[in-house]
């Protein structure tokens, strides 16, 4: 209790030093009565800290600025299925770049590898070299890509 007591007796009257100190070495004008009024509630603060204590105002005072906790979670299918969806949009627009008349792309994934098993390329008047230009793009073998009118 005295160790206590001690030590808020030294940080008041180091604060009240320092306030001081500072005061003497600031100019003359508006920002010096900024800085004493900051500096003085510094030592108010260090002599009601004890009196904040009696109240429980310092529990009440952390959980006032505390962050309230979210529970993050992470969905990996459904991560995984926003990926695939995004990959099947790329190389729809990248397929409709090289032919317009593509309609959609729906591909089949490799549950281990993650890899496109196979591809159905829709659209009206498909020609059959869009199956070999699709195939060497993405890695797949000729007869994994089927087009469909």
């Amino acid at each position: 209790m005295m160790e206590a007591f001690t030590a808020y007796i030294k940080t008041i009257s180091a604060l009240t030093v320092f306030s001081v100190a500072v005061g003497l070495l600031m100019p003359k004008g508006n920002f010096r009565q900024y800085t004493r009024w900051i500096l003085g509630l510094l030592v108010l603060l260090a002599v009601l800290k004890p009196m904040l204590g009696l109240f429980h105002l310092e529990e009440m005072d952390s959980q006032f600025f505390a962050l309230p906790e979210q529970e993050v979670s992470y969905d990996a299918e459904l991560g995984e299925n926003w990926t695939r969806k995004t990959m099947e949009n790329q190389v729809l627009s990248e397929l409709q770049r090289q032919e317009p008349n593509v309609d959609d792309v729906h591909i089949a994934w490799n549950e281990e590898s993650g890899l496109p098993e196979e591809m159905e390329i829709s659209g009206k008047n498909l020609p059959e070299s869009l199956k070999e230009d699709a195939a060497k793009e993405y890695g797949m073998e000729t007869e994994a890509i089927t087009l469909v009118p």
